[in-house]
């Protein structure tokens, strides 16, 4: 999970670099800790958050995806900031200093085109 964070929030950093200025806004987030399957059945720790009492400290994914519904319905550079991670609603300098790395960025961003077959070119 720490590698698909740091590579998504270096994909969101990418992203807003590339298209930002062609009117696309670009948001990462962590909706919080939510009661799903997710590592449910793996041989992670995590597993015994949804198999113990400490479920109760999970929220419900309706509450989750509120998160989700706030980016949607907000308005980038008033309700929100393109470009930035956010822990629930709260952006945050909280993250691994990978995020920054241009180089990863852009092999994340050739890799994530050569798989689904589109054109790595920038948005510039």
């Amino acid at each position: 999970m720490f590698w698909w964070s740091t590579t998504r929030c270096a994909w969101r950093t990418s992203l807003h670099e590339k298209f930002h200025a062609r009117g696309l806004s670009a948001v990462a987030f962590h909706p919080g800790n939510v009661a799903t399957n997710f590592a449910s059945e793996t041989s992670s720790i995590l597993r015994l958050m949804y198999r113990t009492v400490l479920r109760r400290l999970l929220i419900t994914p309706e509450r989750g995806g509120e998160t989700l519904a706030w980016f949607i319905d907000g308005v980038p550079g008033v309700d929100w900031v393109s470009g930035e991670y956010y822990d629930e609603r709260a952006r945050t300098d909280h993250v691994n200093p990978r995020i920054h790395d241009a180089d990863l960025a852009e092999r994340l961003w050739q890799r994530s085109a050569a798989v689904t077959g589109i054109s790595a070119t920038s948005g510039s």
